[in-house]
């Protein structure tokens, strides 16, 4: 099906964002850019979606703002609504995320440290749909900002997803519910600038579990094979399984797969770098970091 509205959208939305001096009009506000993008994903060409998402890079807004339910930041869930305004009657079609506290399967006993567990739903024509959550996805936030940043840009890509099917009666609910969870299984397809937003960090860094959790929230969207959640040292593996990662409390070790080596093993890991700080580094500065001293982990 073509939209033939999506090109008049774009220009229309570049004149609106940097303003018309000839015609004294303003450039956008960071507040209507808000209205702006959750205006557009209501529209029915799938097009729309990523002319949304350039609309919240130039204005610098992060998926957890854009998904906060009525304009309101919260710490425990947001939503994105892809059906129409109008009629005010229409099925609603949306996909929700949600956080909540958790104590991790397996945690050592008398160990009550709670953590961050993410969860989705998605509404289809006015009928709710639960998401199973990958395991490695599972109660591994140890800071809530974290999980609702990675909660934010899953939502997002399922999102994405969901707008590629017409919101006509007679849509196969149960093919949504496989392309969706196929989805979270798979890499995300935000732009990694809208769930790391560096150029709004505060100067004061994270701490070292929330950096943790960011870069194998990162990971993860990356393809890595996370280890499963609780472990006391969680570990992420690349896709060919010739890298892995140890991350302990404040140092990142690796092992490498060659020759006689034949499996990962903590007591062999030699740490990256003594001088890593990835509190300071974003979790795409750090993947790129990876590739470039262990290229032979993504070939």
């Amino acid at each position: 099906m073509r939209y033939p509205l999506a090109g008049d959208l774009q220009r229309e939305l570049g004149t609106r964002l940097t303003g018309n001096p000839r015609r004294g009009n303003p450039p956008m506000t960071e507040e209507e850019a808000f209205v702006e993008f959750n205006q557009l994903i209501r529209d029915p060409d799938p097009a729309v979606m990523a002319i949304a998402e350039d609309l919240a890079l130039v204005h610098k807004l992060s998926l957890v703002q854009l998904s906060a339910l009525g304009g309101r930041s919260s710490d425990e869930s947001g939503v994105f609504t892809l059906s129409p305004l109008y009629p005010a009657d229409a099925p609603i079609v949306r996909v929700q995320w949600l956080l909540e506290q958790s104590i991790p399967q397996g945690a050592a006993w008398g160990d009550d440290t709670r953590k961050f567990a993410i969860g989705f739903k998605f509404m289809w024509m006015d009928q709710d749909e639960w998401l199973l959550v990958p395991n490695s996805q599972t109660a591994y936030f140890t800071s809530r900002d974290a999980g609702r940043r990675a909660a934010a840009a899953d939502a997002w890509a399922l999102a994405k997803t969901l707008k590629q099917f017409p919101q006509v009666p007679g849509v196969d609910i149960a093919k949504i519910h496989v392309a969706l969870t196929s989805t979270l299984y798979s890499a995300s397809t935000a732009a990694p600038e809208l769930y790391e937003h560096a150029q709004t960090r505060s100067k004061k860094p994270p701490t070292f579990l929330a950096a943790r959790d960011e870069i194998l929230a990162a990971l993860r969207r990356a393809g890595w094979e996370l280890s499963a959640p609780g472990l006391r040292l969680p570990y992420a593996t690349t896709p060919n399984g010739v890298l892995r990662l140890w991350f302990k409390p404040q140092a990142v070790h690796s092992t490498v797969l060659h020759g006689s080596v034949t499996r990962h093993n903590a007591s062999d890991a030699r740490s990256i770098s003594y001088d890593l700080d990835i509190r300071k580094l974003t979790p795409t500065d750090f993947i790129a970091l990876i590739q470039r001293r262990f290229p032979r982990g993504f070939r």
